[in-house]
């Protein structure tokens, strides 16, 4: 038996639209925005952008601090020296490519005053090598502050 088919209609069927009020009571409102104000214009642009400058500032402010206090070389260790002499030890490094002349460096300061210099010879440094040791410093009794570095030039 045949199965019953669908019948095609040759015209598509339309929709018919019937507002529910009147075409005289409708308008269009256009989207308004105050002046000066974007779509772009988030919320989240006024505090991000400026705390974004902020940390820049302030990080700049930090590696110029961090700089300036390594060319001074503050003083960083203080002592109340009772008996003398004193034994310093250090390392000293040959950071460059070439060999250098190294040298390890003690100045003594009593109240901001350098009182005393020590310099020690490491001598002649491949590159990257490492050298350690020690020497006696008679230091003068009281507070002392003592600032410890390395130098290292050309031979």
């Amino acid at each position: 038996m045949p199965k019953p088919r669908a019948k095609k209609s040759t015209t598509s069927p339309t929709k018919t639209f019937s507002p529910q009020t009147p075409s005289s009571q409708l308008s269009v409102q256009p989207s308004v925005q105050p002046p000066g104000k974007n779509a772009s214009d988030l919320p989240y642009y006024r505090v991000f952008i400026p705390a974004l400058v902020l940390v820049i500032v302030f990080l700049s402010l930090y590696i110029i601090y961090d700089a300036v206090s390594e060319v001074t070389q503050t003083p960083k260790l203080t002592a109340n020296v009772v008996d003398s002499p004193v034994v310093f030890t250090y390392l000293v490094t040959n950071p460059s490519t070439a060999p250098r002349h190294c040298y390890a460096r003690f100045d003594i300061f009593q109240k901001g005053d350098k009182v005393k210099s020590y310099t020690h010879d490491v001598g002649i440094l491949r590159p990257e090598e490492v050298v350690s040791g020690f020497f006696e410093v008679d230091m003068p009794p009281g507070n002392s502050t003592f600032r410890e570095y390395q130098e290292c030039t050309e031979p």
